[in-house]
């Protein structure tokens, strides 16, 4: 028999005398660990920006695909001003690559903090409004272009899964921190900070572990967050922002599928996807 063999390199396969074939010339594919898209207040919202495994950062402008940063890529962000600043990183985010003019110039790139050791295959990131890229690591990250180095802003002494800059104020961050690098500890909470980042307050503690969380963008004052239970029965929940701890904890729904990855809400609306 022949062997078909469809993997992060392309379509390969294998004949009965022996021989590989590689089929993947003119395929447009490629395995994405993360995609993103131009902000909300961004004038072109036909832009997308992804990483790719092998294949690196790739930017879609005018409905054609641009390769624009090598490696590896994973969590990226387009920025909302003139000079057209994009951002892409690497696994472990061991480099943030950097770009103007929406990838028709190639910035430069920044190493990743010495102190940082080990560190998640896909950091997690978010851009404020100033277009500054922030990264999370076990500490907190902003990438200096001028210096080329990163600002360590707050060090949590454990792994940040995922955070969030609301939007609507670049001094509001939520961030979800796990207290083990592999993500599996039932000792997962949210924390906001309302100072830039400098320092988090806990701003909820689940029963269970929370797995993933998503902030309204629209002034809603909004944040929704999924639990895991001790047998895997995933919940989602939502709560009210305005406060430094959240209020109004009101379960949405227990009736989830399992292994949610993304919590995204489109604003303006009721519609919550996941």
């Amino acid at each position: 028999g022949e062997l078909f063999c469809g993997n992060d390199g392309g379509f390969i396969t294998h004949d009965v005398n022996g021989f590989f074939r590689d089929h993947s010339k003119g395929l447009n594919i490629g395995q994405y660990y993360k995609v993103n898209f131009a902000d909300l207040y961004n004038v072109d919202t036909d832009l997308i920006i992804g990483g790719t495994q092998d294949n690196g950062g790739q930017i879609l402008k005018n409905r054609i695909w641009k390769n624009w940063h090598g490696a590896d890529g994973m969590d990226c962000a387009i920025g909302s001003g003139n000079e057209g600043l994009i951002y892409g990183l690497m696994q472990h985010g061991d480099k943030l690559f950097y770009g103007r003019d929406l990838g028709e110039y190639y910035g430069g790139s920044i190493q990743k903090p010495v102190d940082e050791k080990n560190s998640l295959w896909v950091v997690a990131s978010d851009i404020n409004g100033k277009d500054e890229m922030y990264v999370g690591y076990d500490a907190l990250y902003k990438a200096n272009i001028a210096s080329g180095k990163f600002e360590k802003l707050h060090d949590f002494g454990a792994t940040i899964y995922s955070f969030i800059i609301d939007d609507n104020n670049d001094n509001i961050i939520y961030a979800l921190v796990t207290t083990d690098s592999n993500v599996t500890s039932y000792e997962s909470m949210l924390f906001k900070s309302i100072d830039g980042g400098k320092t988090f307050n806990v701003f909820h503690d689940d029963a269970d572990p929370i797995e993933e969380m998503e902030l309204s963008q629209d002034g809603s004052n909004t944040i929704w967050f999924i639990t895991q239970t001790r047998n895997g029965d995933e919940k989602l929940y939502k709560a009210n922002t305005t406060g430094q701890t959240a209020s109004g904890v009101t379960l949405v729904s227990n009736n989830l599928p399992k292994n949610i990855n993304v919590i995204k809400h489109q604003p303006y609306s009721n519609n919550l996807f996941l």
